[in-house]
């Protein structure tokens, strides 16, 4: 499938890579911040009473912690989602002759979106994290979300993969 995108297709990818890229950029400048001010104006204490102590981990401890938490039930909530808008793509092209590349682009545009701002949750936690801790190790914890941020970046050979997946779904479920 080697088809031009139509004038209609590449605006919304083109829309979708801005809106993306800027979400990136928005961590990248604040990770940039947190690297500046780390550990909150260097060593001034955000520790709450009783020391930042919390079931026996230290405050930086505690909030990596909740990170893993909060990733890994990210994770299987982005692949879920993104499976039942693959799964409403199908639906809305099930009875049609033919698939119209551009009733598809809502579809698209909105998986996309979502599990972007899904991953930059995350990574706002890690600047967060890096900021009130200084530590650079916490760069891992905006880094392994802005991976998955560039992974997601929308361009027309993604969005012809998508096509293709809604066809062959659709021709999988039309042959059963």
């Amino acid at each position: 499938m080697d088809r031009q995108l139509s004038t209609r297709e590449s605006q919304a990818i083109r829309t979708i890579q801005i809106i993306v890229g800027a979400m990136i950029l928005g961590i990248v400048v604040f990770a940039i911040v947190g690297l500046a001010l780390g550990g909150v104006a260097q060593g001034q204490s955000v520790a709450p009473p009783g020391g930042g102590q919390a079931g026996g981990l230290s405050q930086p401890n505690l909030l990596r912690l909740i990170w893993l938490v909060m990733v890994a039930g990210m994770l299987p909530a982005g692949v879920l989602l993104r499976r039942m808008q693959s799964g409403q793509a199908v639906r809305s092209v099930a009875d049609a002759e033919a698939i119209d590349r551009e009733a598809l682009l809502p579809v698209y545009m909105t998986m996309t979106i979502i599990s972007a701002a899904m991953a930059e949750g995350a990574a706002l936690f890690g600047c967060v994290m890096l900021l009130l801790s200084g530590s650079p190790m916490d760069l891992i914890f905006i880094a392994l979300p802005l991976l998955v941020m560039l992974w997601l970046f929308p361009t027309p050979g993604k969005w012809r993969g998508f096509v293709e997946r809604v066809e062959r779904e659709r021709s999988l479920r039309r042959a059963a």
